[in-house]
């Protein structure tokens, strides 16, 4: 965002409306988050206050989740979404950019989460990017099932020759190329790097 004070968060006021709980502003200001807001899931709200730092920067605060404070809007107007703030909706106008998005954090029982939007003009917005990283955790379990692959061929090969028995010698052959495969794919999953694309502004 080119400013940060003229983005603006709202959340649904259960009517399928946009409620505006902290609208834009150059001046330090702080607001709770209504109790009950969505998802509406009884029992896993907790208290979060949206605090608004002089010059427009946004934090959702948590005293009981971790983490505690969440850069929603940075000071140089950057917002980054990913795992534990997950987009939900785009849902962009000619008018305005809004994206919907929801708030994952951990507590002490379970988890605490709320939705909410953040919106601003289009001639705020300076830049919209995506960035695609490959699944590291897939990546993990590729390799690991290489490895056992691996064990496999090489106990199947070593036990064919010392007892010269070819079907054992034939499955080493066989679970080979499956080894190799899955070693290439961990591979790329754990480590190509992120690949990285303009939605909209100058690449």
């Amino acid at each position: 965002m080119r400013d940060p004070s003229a983005v603006e968060i709202d959340i649904d006021d259960g009517r399928g409306k946009n409620l505006a709980v902290l609208p834009p502003s150059a001046s330090a200001s702080r607001a709770p988050l209504p109790m009950g807001s969505p998802p509406f899931v009884e029992g896993l709200q907790e208290a979060v206050t949206l605090q608004r730092r002089a010059a427009g920067a946004v934090d959702a605060i948590c005293a009981s989740c971790d983490p505690d404070a969440r850069a929603l809007v940075a000071p140089d107007g950057t917002i980054e979404f990913g795992p534990g703030l997950q987009i939900t909706k785009l849902d962009w106008t000619k008018a305005e950019m809004r994206i919907r998005f929801r708030d994952i954090r951990a507590v002490t029982f379970g988890k605490a989460e709320y939705d909410a939007s953040v919106a601003t003009p289009w001639s705020n917005v300076a830049q919209v990017r995506r960035v695609s990283t490959p699944n590291r955790a897939m990546g993990l379990k590729l390799l690991l099932s290489a490895g056992v692959a691996g064990a496999l061929d090489a106990f199947a090969f070593q036990n064919g020759l010392s007892t010269n028995n070819s079907s054992t010698t034939i499955l080493g052959a066989v679970i080979l190329p499956i080894a190799v495969a899955l070693a290439a794919g961990g591979a790329w999953y754990s480590f190509a790097p992120p690949r990285e694309s303009v939605l909209y502004g100058e690449k």
